[in-house]
């Protein structure tokens, strides 16, 4: 784990909130002159805990009001079905996220669709279709109280 210093940390907590602020900005938030601003940012990009910066989008606002979370059970875990699933997934532009998971279960979906009759195509047509899919258990989402993608990072700061 690479050590952040209380200025990186203030730097990573304001990008996060507005990925799209200037240097200079930053550089006045965190107290530090812009260029060694623009160093540290350059670093934390090269390093990798930068890994991109994103505009949020509102599914609904893009024709993708429907939303779900699907469990899926693999017949056999074994490398080659798992490779195959993850490959297979990483295709589907409604998915957006695939998990791996241990407990008795193997991946945790999320998938948007424009609406509940595409969802139950990919569903059917697609997700259960392929090779080693065992079972798959959709939960439609109704309603999200709390959609973040900010890390909490002042636990993460050297003392």
């Amino acid at each position: 784990m690479t050590c952040l210093d209380e200025i990186d940390i203030l730097m990573l907590e304001n990008l996060q909130k507005n990925g799209r602020m200037s240097n200079v900005d930053l550089s006045k938030i965190v107290g530090i002159s812009p260029p060694p601003c623009l160093r540290r940012l350059r670093y934390l990009e090269k390093s990798g805990i930068i890994t991109g910066y994103h505009a949020k989008v509102a599914l609904s606002a893009v024709g993708h009001g429907f939303e779900a979370i699907c469990i899926v059970n693999m017949r056999a875990n074994n490398q080659s079905a798992i490779s195959n699933f993850v490959s297979k997934v990483q295709a589907m532009n409604n998915v957006l996220g695939c998990m791996a998971t241990m407990g008795g279960k193997d991946f945790i979906l999320r998938i948007i669709s424009k609406d509940y009759n595409e969802f139950d195509n990919i569903l059917i047509n697609k997700i259960s279709n392929i090779k080693g899919v065992s079972k798959v258990k959709p939960f439609i989402i109704v309603r999200t109280h709390k959609d973040i993608s900010e890390i909490p990072l002042t636990a993460f700061s050297a003392k």
